[in-house]
């Protein structure tokens, strides 16, 4: 069953799409800056061994695919992981979640139909920066794996407009309800009426 917030004034928040495009276009070349000055100067040889002229062409060609492959599946992710993240915090659970694609972007999309308490529209707007973003991250600087901190980088600035939402909703009580916009980069903020 749906929630219904009758008794609530109702508020629309959205980003900027524009805006976010932009931000990303700045923040993730100087992410990868930072990154990756901290990459290479613990694993100088690893970084020095990636950007060398590869000797093999048919072998570089390959494992691109397979970096490209594998960056479609982690975009399918992140919205899969916003959807179980807050299908946990619905009655209905998936039930009240779709997928689908945005044929303007062609990119994918995860909806929430029904609405939930802002803390939890926040968890589900950062987990999947925090799986496929920053623990990948994090570890391809520990293990001195240049892919896994490379596909953590890339999904963690993919998640700067999910960030860019959750920044709306911080001043927010976590305890009143959020509901995803169907068509928006963000959501309705249903408060208690005084």
């Amino acid at each position: 069953m749906k929630l219904e917030l009758n008794d609530f004034e109702k508020e629309l928040k959205i980003i900027d799409i524009k805006q976010a495009v932009f931000i990303n276009m700045i923040a993730t070349p100087l992410i990868f800056v930072l990154f990756g000055a901290i990459f290479y100067r613990l694993h100088k040889e690893v970084w020095l061994t990636v950007f060398s002229v590869p000797t093999d062409w048919a072998l570089f060609f390959l494992r691109l695919l397979l970096a490209f492959v594998i960056y479609i599946l982690g975009v399918v992710m992140h919205e899969l992981i916003h959807g179980a993240t807050w299908a946990m915090f619905l009655k209905g659970g998936f039930k009240f979640i779709e997928f689908g694609i945005m044929r303007k972007y062609g990119t994918p999309y995860c909806h929430s139909k029904s609405p939930m308490k802002v803390k939890h529209y926040i968890i589900g707007g950062i987990m999947p920066s925090i799986i496929l973003g920053f623990i990948p991250l994090v570890c391809g600087l520990v293990i001195g794996n240049f892919w896994v901190m490379l596909f953590g980088f890339l999904f963690t600035t993919a998640s700067i407009g999910d960030f860019m939402v959750v920044k709306l909703l911080m001043g927010e009580n976590m305890n009143d309800y959020a509901e995803d916009h169907p068509l928006e980069a963000g959501c309705y903020v249903y408060r208690q009426k005084k």
